[in-house]
């Protein structure tokens, strides 16, 4: 009881009820926000690791993009050389043939 000065037993006991109630909740609060911290941590590195992969997976795919033209450059050249190159057999080819009769 306020007015004298002095609490009863029951209100100390009370009030201490309380006081314990109220740490119980504030402990459980610091548990769970850790917890959810851990959780939003490793979200985060995940996210993290995902997007780091996807970004190689993109410069990965930019160097391959690079070499499949340098390779299809090389390929038209190589087919006009085949295409000039077999012409002048077929031509040989008939001039052998000239010969041979």
């Amino acid at each position: 009881m306020r007015g004298t000065g002095y609490w009863n037993s029951d209100e100390l006991n009370r009030r201490s009820e309380q006081v314990g109630k109220t740490s119980d909740v504030l402990e459980s609060w610091k548990v769970e926000r850790k917890e959810v911290r851990f959780e939003l941590d490793q979200f985060y590195d995940a996210h993290k690791k995902s997007c780091d992969k996807i970004q190689l997976l993109e410069e990965r795919n930019q160097e391959l993009t690079k070499d499949n033209q340098i390779y299809l450059q090389m390929i038209e050249y190589n087919s006009d050389r085949i295409a000039k190159l077999t012409a002048q057999m077929e031509k040989l080819a008939k001039s052998v043939k000239k010969l041979e009769k």
